[in-house]
């Protein structure tokens, strides 16, 4: 017959493995984001991503099936783990332009702020139309709302959409490589997507101008 004591002790165990487990799959992912962000999404081995985490190579296979799943992985956890925050700008701000402008200039700063984070979404790129995840899909939702307020207008929202995601990479890598300066570069990155689509000089410069939801750390998403 199992005591109370030994089922407890049991559940402690079990809690204890299912945190080693989370904790080994953590690693892998940061590994994962750090190679990649190093060496591109397809020039690094298994190996390489196994040493970086100081995993045993056997137990990758144990979380990942192949270096494409984990990358797949990588990209949907690191994005998540600040999109949902993004999330949250709608929440406090009423114009949708200054949602999607807000939205972007947060991104960018967390980014910033973890450069490996952004040289992997650099290197892994943000043509992913396809996906549900991320934050592709997110800019898009942000642009779509302005859209159908009538605040911004365009032709198709899709190609857009795109344009837009393609500046923010763009730019982005401007100021990793330093040709554009790091200094207020999410205001500026915001400032060249919204003039892209054609809002008024006056508008873009008052919207980047205003400050940001307190409700949303850029210094608490970078610590995720």
């Amino acid at each position: 017959m199992t005591t109370p004591r030994k089922k407890a002790a049991s559940g402690e165990a079990g809690d204890r493995q299912s945190r080693r487990k989370m904790e080994t799959r953590q690693k892998l992912i940061r590994a994962t984001v750090e190679v990649m962000a190093e060496k591109g999404p397809h020039a690094p081995t298994i190996s390489e991503i196994t040493e970086a985490a100081d995993v045993g190579f056997g137990s990758f296979f144990n979380y990942f099936k192949s270096k494409d799943e984990i990358r797949e992985a990588a990209l949907e956890e690191l994005v998540d783990r600040f999109g949902g925050e993004i999330d949250k700008v709608a929440a406090f701000v009423a114009d949708p332009v200054e949602v999607f402008a807000s939205s972007m200039r947060i991104a960018v700063a967390t980014l910033l702020r973890r450069p490996e984070w952004a040289d992997f979404l650099l290197r892994i790129g943000f043509d992913r139309s396809h996906q549900t995840r991320g934050l592709y899909p997110r800019m898009r939702r942000d642009l779509q709302a302005a859209v159908d307020s009538g605040r911004l207008t365009v032709e198709h929202t899709d190609a857009s959409a795109l344009a837009a995601a393609g500046a923010f990479l763009g730019m982005l890598s401007g100021v990793r490589s330093g040709v554009v300066p790091a200094a207020g570069a999410p205001e500026r990155i915001a400032a060249a997507v919204l003039g892209m689509l054609g809002l008024p000089k006056d508008d873009i410069a008052r919207i980047v101008a205003r400050p940001l939801p307190r409700e949303v750390s850029v210094a608490k998403l970078a610590k995720m």
